[in-house]
């Protein structure tokens, strides 16, 4: 299996580090827990990336890794919790989908969730364990350069 992460130019060498979705939570996982998501298609990571930036410089520089693994390192989300799209709760309690996340990575069940993605959810979102003893066992190749189009950006 093969998935894609999408980064900043500046942020490639800890694009696998978890350090991100640790301090800010992510859909799959809350603050203080990390985790480095990924997508099934490079488009898909352009999607997700989009949605979860606000803004966009060009002079960043922005580059993506594939990374290949073997389908028993996963673990499939085939019926998301409820509410599973909201992305953090009003009072900041952690969502079903965070809970859900939590206890996969505190739990270390697989080194990879396969979970729907928010933005398009006939496609799969990856949420790579870092803690997980497989994690080694995921191939992550070069970092490859990609100029996104500035109109993702506008109005």
């Amino acid at each position: 299996m093969v998935g894609y992460r999408l980064v900043r130019k500046a942020r490639a060498s800890e694009a696998f580090s978890g350090e991100g979705a640790r301090r800010y939570g992510g859909r799959w996982n809350p603050k203080n827990i990390p985790a480095v998501y990924g997508s099934e298609h490079l488009s898909l990571a352009v999607l997700e990336f989009r949605v979860n930036q606000a803004t966009y410089d060009p002079q960043d520089g922005y580059v993506y890794f594939l990374f290949e693994f073997d389908e028993a390192l996963v673990e499939e989300v085939t019926e998301p919790p409820e509410g599973w799209r909201g992305r953090f709760s009003p009072d900041g309690s952690k969502t079903a989908a965070q809970a859900f996340g939590e206890d996969w990575i505190l739990e270390s069940r697989s080194a990879i969730l396969s979970a729907p993605s928010a933005v398009l959810e006939t496609e799969r979102n990856f949420v790579l364990n870092t803690r997980h003893p497989d994690f080694p066992k995921i191939r992550i190749g070069p970092k490859l350069e990609l100029n996104l189009d500035p109109r993702l950006w506008i109005g």
